[in-house]
């Protein structure tokens, strides 16, 4: 099945994947601290695709974190601060 279109706008999901990045103070969370957060057992392709635009509309910030395991990181993510 062929994966649906990038999301244009930060829908309402979005701005509640935003809030809860932004309640966590400049801390880095994982997929999995996001996914807990918003009550989900994993993030979807359409949340990681949310996650990419709230990144290009410089709201947030996404970075890989070296851990031990077969893939050798994680990503992470947290709200940027307003200057």
């Amino acid at each position: 099945m062929a994966r649906s279109k990038s999301p244009i706008r930060v829908t309402s999901h979005g701005e509640k994947m935003l809030e809860v990045l932004q309640k966590a103070s400049g801390e880095w969370l994982t997929r999995r601290q996001l996914s807990d957060a918003l009550e989900k057992s994993r993030l979807t392709p359409y949340d990681l695709d949310m996650l990419e635009l709230l990144k290009e509309k410089g709201l947030i910030e996404m970075n890989q974190r070296s851990i031990t395991g077969p893939i050798g990181y994680e990503w992470i993510y947290r709200a940027t601060v307003a200057e």
